[in-house]
């Protein structure tokens, strides 16, 4: 699956949500019946992993550190920008 995250989702997220922030709304899009949530698990370190779930079934992105990398930035308030998403079906 392929779907991009718009600034839109960005503009309308909420910080430190795990159900409305830019990851989450724009899953919602894509499974709207669902519940998702999102978060962020350190696994070292240095090494964090994305834990995203669409009714607690895990989520597995073709790019894991990006996202896990956006989820970090957008909490702290950093900047992030728009882009694809991709995942294996559900």
């Amino acid at each position: 699956m392929k779907k991009k995250l718009t600034q839109d989702h960005i503009d309308k997220g909420t910080r430190g949500m795990m159900n409305l922030c830019p990851l989450a709304l724009c899953l919602k899009e894509v499974y709207p019946q669902c519940k998702i949530l999102v978060d962020v698990e350190t696994v070292d370190k240095t090494k964090y992993v994305p834990n995203v779930t669409v009714n607690d079934e895990w989520v597995e992105f073709d790019d894991p550190d990006k996202v896990a990398d956006f989820i970090i930035r957008y909490d702290a308030s950093k900047a992030v920008k728009p882009f694809f998403l991709s995942w294996k079906d559900m």
